[in-house]
């Protein structure tokens, strides 16, 4: 116990984070980044997405690259970072075989930097809107086109792999205990983002966060809305579908199983998404 509470102190003294954002991707991430920015008594990095531990380039310039990263810490400040591509590690999967063999061992890699007391902030989006999002967001940067059926392209890049978010966590827990992990809906979180907030200062033990802050825009970067149709997009002031209600009922399927077993982890509360998959 005393030496458990030494390494924790001098883990503070050299501004180690005490804690990771880890996704998902699309779900509220840069707007948890911006909230934490400005509390007081916390530090993460202007630059979000540090990707260390995901990124073999990264992780190839060492822990002290890492570490002064969060150099401009003052002394009392909780040091963390958000980097949502942390949680995709669910190993070997025929859309991204390639690309997981080294993400799969991110688990492992942080315990082994941070040590095993390092705290998990979790946003989970309606994986069917995440993978929507995600799928406008590559076609956004020009790596997908609408050409592309879109069930062809939603197995592109790992979009709907990562919303499996049952296997990753599974993943996670096999590293750190269940009660690392702070796990909330995106869904939820825009509900009542001050009970988010105050959550997550409880699960960091930290003040609360000020009044006042500036409460920035959960980004919503593309114009588009999901109905009983499908998803309906606008672009360059012309409204098409790339997706249509046969594509949704495609994502439900893939997802289904999944959710369920969130609910079994205890990983979901019944917060509405989880009705789409019934």
């Amino acid at each position: 116990m005393i030496t458990e509470f030494i390494n924790m102190r001098e883990r503070i003294m050299r501004r180690e984070p005490r804690f990771l954002g880890v996704g998902a991707q699309k779900s509220g991430t840069t707007w948890l980044h911006n909230m934490l920015e400005q509390h007081p008594g916390v530090f993460v990095p202007r630059r979000k997405e540090i990707m260390f531990f995901d990124v073999e380039s990264n992780w190839e310039k060492g822990s002290e690259w890492y570490i002064e990263q969060f150099s401009d810490a003052v002394e009392g400040q909780l040091c963390g970072e958000v980097t949502p591509g942390y949680l995709w590690v669910c190993p070997k999967h025929a859309d991204c075989d390639q690309e997981m063999e080294f993400r799969k061992d991110a688990p492992a890699r942080v315990r082994d930097t941070l040590g095993k007391d390092v705290k998990f902030l979790v946003l989970l989006r309606n994986p069917i809107d995440r993978a929507i999002s995600a799928y406008m967001h590559h076609v956004k940067k020009k790596r997908l086109s609408f050409d592309m059926p879109a069930r062809e392209a939603l197995h592109r890049s790992g979009i709907l792999h990562m919303g499996l978010y049952s296997l990753h966590l599974k993943r996670w827990f096999e590293v750190f205990e269940r009660s690392n992990f702070h796990i909330w809906s995106f869904e939820s979180m825009l509900e009542n983002k001050q009970a988010y907030l105050r959550s997550v200062a409880r699960f960091l033990g930290i003040a609360e966060f000020p009044e006042g802050l500036e409460d920035l825009r959960v980004q919503y970067k593309y114009d588009y809305s999901r109905d009983d149709r499908g998803v309906l997009a606008t672009v360059d002031g012309n409204e098409f579908r790339p997706m249509d209600d046969l594509d949704i009922d495609y994502m439900r399927g893939y997802f289904r199983d999944d959710v369920n077993r969130l609910k079994e982890m205890s990983c979901l509360s019944e917060d509405g998404w989880s009705q789409d998959f019934l």
